[in-house]
C-alpha cells in the first residue's frame, strides 16, 4: 500500500481569512519548507499557486489541506481542485475543513 508521503511529496496547508490566506509547504517529513501570506482574491491566489510550483518543481502531486472550505478557502478549493489531479475531502478535522 502506498503511504500518503510516497503519494505526495508536498504538503501545503493554507490557513484562510477574509483578506489573505497563509501557504505553508511541507516536506513528507513535516520540515516546513516555507511560508507565504497572499491576497485572497483572484490574483493572489493564482500568485501563491505559482509560487508552490516553483518550490515543487512543478510537481503536480501536491496534497493540499485547506481550511475553510465552507467559507473563506472555498474559492481556492475549487481552483486546486480543478488545477490538481487528486481531491480528498475529509470531514470531521474542524468547522468546514478539508482535505485537496
Amino acid at each position: 500500500m502506498t503511504s500518503i508521503a510516497q503519494a505526495h511529496p508536498h504538503l501545503v496547508g493554507v490557513d484562510t481569512h477574509s483578506r489573505s490566506h497563509v501557504y505553508t509547504l511541507i516536506d513528507p517529513v513535516g520540515t516546513i519548507l516555507g511560508a507565504r501570506r497572499f491576497p485572497a482574491a483572484g490574483a493572489g491566489m493564482a500568485r501563491a499557486i505559482g509560487w508552490i510550483g516553483a518550490s515543487t518543481g512543478r510537481d503536480m502531486r501536491v496534497l493540499w489541506v485547506v481550511e475553510g472550505c465552507a467559507s473563506y478557502g472555498a474559492a481556492l478549493a475549487v481552483i486546486v481542485y480543478h488545477r490538481f489531479v487528486l481531491c480528498v475531502v475529509i470531514t470531521g478535522i474542524g468547522q468546514s475543513d478539508c482535505l485537496i
